[in-house]
């Protein structure tokens, strides 16, 4: 997409913030994820080896992009980051459920039962999200300072339209996602996975909607 599309462009912006945000550091926690490897199987092993590839692959995509100059951080772009945890969030639930495996902590954190910290599902799902976002929120804030000392940018650019509504309307989305998780786990059908997209499928419906209309209100 980088060598098809124009860099500009409004779609694929937001996959550099989503891959940069999510990719890198879900990358990161992975490797220093007790079960990252399945110890059954040697590290040369197929099953092992693909998911090394993979997220030395999710770390260095968003590194190679930002010094090819195809993608610049930008705090007011800071939503799309915590938009990408939701969506990551919604579709590893779906797996999740599908195929009962405990995929992006969706039905309980081995890292908060292994230091003794009781959250009851799924409000361990909001202390993830909250901690990931404050992590790549500090990240975003820390390399807007440093451009704004060494190239006199502004730390935080006045938000479009566009950006506030997605930002708002973002909490509805992670509410419906844990409200309709609950509601599964409590039933626990392989098919009631499904309802774990509808979350996910309303906020891009939401964002796509939004943007046509402001992108063509005059027409309207």
């Amino acid at each position: 997409l980088s060598l098809i599309l124009k860099k500009e462009n409004k779609l694929l912006q937001m996959l550099y913030n989503i891959i940069f945000g999510a990719g890198m550091l879900g990358g990161i926690i992975t490797f220093l994820y007790p079960q990252f490897l399945n110890g059954s199987y040697s590290i040369l092993h197929f099953k092992n080896l693909q998911s090394i590839i993979t997220h030395i692959l999710l770390i260095i995509s968003p590194i190679f992009l930002l010094f090819t100059k195809h993608f610049e951080i930008k705090l007011s772009n800071f939503w799309q980051v915590i938009f990408a945890f939701v969506a990551v969030g919604s579709i590893s639930s779906f797996a999740g459920i599908c195929a009962t495996i405990n995929f992006s902590f969706c039905f309980y954190c081995e890292v908060f039962i292994a230091l003794k910290i009781s959250i009851s599902t799924p409000w361990h799902i909001f202390v993830v999200l909250s901690i990931l976002s404050l992590v790549s929120f500090l990240i975003y804030f820390f390399i807007s300072l440093y451009k704004h000392k060494k190239y006199n940018l502004p730390i935080f650019e006045k938000p479009k339209l566009y950006d506030i509504l997605a930002f708002c309307s973002l909490p509805i989305y992670i509410g419906a996602h844990m409200a309709v998780l609950k509601s599964t786990y409590l039933s626990f059908k392989p098919l009631f996975g499904m309802y774990m997209l509808i979350p996910f499928v309303c906020e891009i419906m939401f964002l796509t909607v939004s943007y046509f209309i402001i992108k063509n209100k005059k027409r309207l």
